[in-house]
């Protein structure tokens, strides 16, 4: 189990993994089979209605389990070989990784993994479904989401509320989102938290955003956009969470260019 979790996580010692996963699997089966051999002896016994039904909603809960447990391992597979996940699959492993992913916090708590490593799997997964598919967004419809903590502590300018604010001085990385806004014509937003940030996708409408944070604030922000594509983008924090953050500018970047059109790629 211990293998299985590390392997979801990391992305490590695939083939050995992927023999643990598919004993777990062979496991469940076996044991869908002895729950409906249960059903057959309960009918025949005429049990009550309600123990017959209950190994069939069993039975019915574990061979979801296993659909939802195949998505992933199929999305983990493309993403380990650089492949893209079929478009008809792609929905099916959105649910699939928003169901299991309060499941593998769990799991990994006891065994010792840190939850920034599942997030960060989890944003790994879900960006790889985005680059899975096509986009033809005008930059008017792109926006890039960050938190304020981008902006060095030391500066007094408040460009959460007006990003145009910031003087360029190259002491933080908003420069830089000054220029990419400035280079693509996309929108930009920073905020101070979570509810700001839903704010600011509210009035802005975007179609599709890149967003910059924690691995935390990250999935939070996943888990509750939905119809929107998002890009997530993983801060570095050389001076700890939450203060004089910084972010990749070649990633953020790729990932705009990604939703945009192909006229608008070209530099």
């Amino acid at each position: 189990m211990k293998r299985i979790a590390f392997w979801v996580i990391s992305m490590d010692n695939f083939a050995g993994s992927l023999k643990k996963t598919m004993g777990l699997l062979g496991l469940l089966i076996i044991l869908g089979v002895l729950i409906i051999s249960m059903g057959v002896w309960l009918r025949n016994a005429e049990a009550s209605i309600f123990l017959i039904v209950l190994p069939w909603l069993l039975i019915l809960s574990i061979a979801g389990l296993l659909t939802l447990t195949f998505l992933m391992i199929y999305a983990i597979m493309m993403l380990r070989i650089d492949r893209r996940v079929l478009p008809s699959l792609i929905k099916p492993v959105e649910v699939s990784l928003r169901v299991l992913y309060p499941f593998l916090t769990r799991v990994g708590k006891p065994l010792g993994y840190d939850k920034n490593l599942i997030r960060n799997a989890y944003a790994k997964v879900n960006n790889h479904l985005i680059l899975s598919e096509d986009f033809r967004f005008m930059a008017s419809d792109v926006m890039i989401l960050t938190p304020h903590c981008l902006q060095k502590s030391t500066c007094g300018l408040r460009v959460t509320q007006n990003p145009e604010l910031c003087q360029r001085c190259g002491k933080c990385n908003v420069d830089d989102l000054l220029f990419l806004v400035e280079k693509y014509g996309i929108k930009l937003a920073i905020a101070t938290g979570g509810t700001l940030a839903r704010r600011k996708i509210r009035e802005l409408k975007p179609k599709a955003i890149v967003a910059v944070a924690c691995e935390r604030d990250l999935i939070s922000g996943l888990q509750d956009v939905r119809g929107i594509p998002v890009l997530a983008v993983v801060n570095r924090r050389p001076e700890g969470p939450c203060i004089n953050t910084e972010m990749d500018i070649e990633e953020v970047e790729k990932s705009i260019r990604h939703f945009l059109d192909h006229g608008e790629n070209e530099e």
